[in-house]
């Protein structure tokens, strides 16, 4: 089961696991279309709508993405923040009570305030300093009070655009640059970007081993916005000068981002015995996957497979 299966992660991981697992797909507002993906609807909000959906389906393994992932709309809403981030996820524990379910949660780099200057450590104590980042640290304990759960953060995750109208960091990115338009990036924030294909082929082997705890699942470099942009703008041939760099502190935004929230992932590698791949990698992997939809380019002329082993317009947050 994939809770929140119209969502950026949850739409991917459907993607890559629906021809080895039975997978059922959850939504609220937007159900999922997907060949080998059963749509349920299913309401975070209600504790009736949440217990009746998985004591009906009994799933093997539960995957928790949904979230509200709007920092500066949590700020205005910090109600339904909680409900959403942290008082759902309570709502599924306690649902799945009884159950052998695996419980996998998904968490996030914004836990941390990113006044540390480098990437951070599971054992690094976060340090949220926004409505966002507290009520996701909450949702993970929630999550980790159950026995056998894991929790894996990403950062800056980005992908395919799951459906019309629902962009991503590098789908808004590539298409504005097709289009010719000037896209003004962060230079000064470093994120060590998560793609939602590299999460889904490494879910598999997560739950082969029966990962429990905590653990970061991102590209192993740390990049400013900036950089993750021109390398978009290098892979897809489109014209990188029309990338702008602008700071933070200029962009008017409402709620705390951290300067630098990379995350080190050599607990994750050590447990899978393999290194991350470094963004450009994870670029390449979706060129060789969306040129054709985003940009028209030709069968043929991707630069290689999926790699197995090893808005930003004033706010946009991956």
């Amino acid at each position: 089961m994939v809770v929140g299966a119209s969502g950026l992660l949850g739409h991917d991981v459907c993607h890559f696991l629906r021809h080895d697992f039975q997978v059922v797909g959850t939504y609220r507002d937007n159900p999922i279309a997907m060949e080998g993906v059963q749509p349920v609807r299913m309401d975070l909000l209600s504790p009736q709508s949440v217990s009746s959906v998985i004591k009906s389906a009994r799933p093997d393994i539960l995957l928790l993405c949904a979230a509200m992932t709007g920092v500066d709309a949590c700020e205005d809403q910090p109600t339904l923040a909680d409900e959403l981030n942290n008082r759902a996820v309570l709502r599924v524990v306690q649902a799945l009570e009884g159950m052998h379910t695996k419980l996998v949660h998904v968490s996030t780099d914004y836990v941390f305030s990113g006044a540390q200057g480098r990437p951070y450590l599971e054992t690094d104590p976060p340090t949220p300093r926004s409505v966002y980042g507290r009520t996701k640290l909450l949702g993970e304990g929630a999550a980790l009070a159950r026995k056998g759960a894991l929790v894996v953060r990403v950062s800056s995750l980005w992908g395919p655009a799951p459906r019309e109208g629902r962009e991503s960091f590098a789908t808004w990115v590539v298409g504005s640059l097709k289009d010719g338009m000037e896209v003004h990036l962060f230079s000064d924030q470093r994120v060590s970007p998560t793609y939602t294909g590299s999460f889904a082929m490494l879910f598999t082997r997560m739950m082969e081993l029966d990962l429990t705890g905590l653990y970061h699942l991102a590209a192993r470099d740390c990049l400013s916005r900036l950089e993750t942009g021109r390398i978009l703008a290098s892979t897809f041939g489109l014209d990188g000068s029309l990338l702008l760099p602008t700071r933070m502190e200029d962009a008017g935004l409402k709620a705390h981002r951290p300067m630098m929230s990379c995350l080190s992932t050599g607990k994750l590698e050590r447990a899978l015995d393999t290194e991350m791949n470094i963004y450009a990698d994870d670029v390449a992997n979706f060129y060789a996957r969306e040129s054709k939809a985003l940009i028209g380019v030709k069968e043929g002329a991707t630069k290689g497979g999926l790699i197995r082993e090893r808005r930003h317009p004033r706010g946009r947050d991956g």
